[in-house]
């Protein structure tokens, strides 16, 4: 059983780190639509779009590589957690009538319903807060 465990952890890493990887990519590869969009966000000025959207794929490739890394996995996962929630927030928000601009995520994500969205972000958060809470993760916060 022991095993079995250790590799469904492992497989949750290397999802989570793909989904990041995958949305960090997109974006670079259709970057002046990401920008675009990225631009009309309400909270976010045109002006600082040059700045957050390339820092915002940084940190989501930066995401993804730590998740894979025993040392700094907890870090990785409280990154994804806290962006996720984020990106949730947005995406409720937008049922609220707060924004009518699309998903950024890019690529496959982006042909996903708004609800669809919401629902796959929040099994992913559940992921995360189970991988969060897994006796082995707990372990490596003393030694942060």
């Amino acid at each position: 059983m022991r095993l079995n465990r250790y590799w469904l952890w492992t497989l949750a890493d290397i999802s989570i780190s793909i989904l990041f990887a995958y949305s960090a990519i997109a974006k670079i590869g259709s970057y002046n639509a990401f920008l675009v969009r990225f631009s009309r966000i309400p909270i976010i000025y045109s002006t600082e779009t040059w700045f957050l959207a390339p820092v915002l794929i940084a940190i989501e490739i930066l995401v993804a590589v730590v998740i894979l890394f025993e040392k700094s996995k907890l870090m990785g996962y409280l990154g994804a957690g806290f962006f996720l929630i984020i990106f949730t927030a947005f995406l409720i928000s937008k049922i609220f009538g707060a924004s009518s601009e699309q998903c950024m995520c890019g690529g496959i994500l982006e042909s996903l319903t708004l609800p669809q969205h919401i629902i796959f972000n929040l099994a992913l958060l559940s992921l995360i807060v189970l991988r969060l809470i897994n006796p082995q993760i707990i372990r490596k916060r003393s030694n942060l």
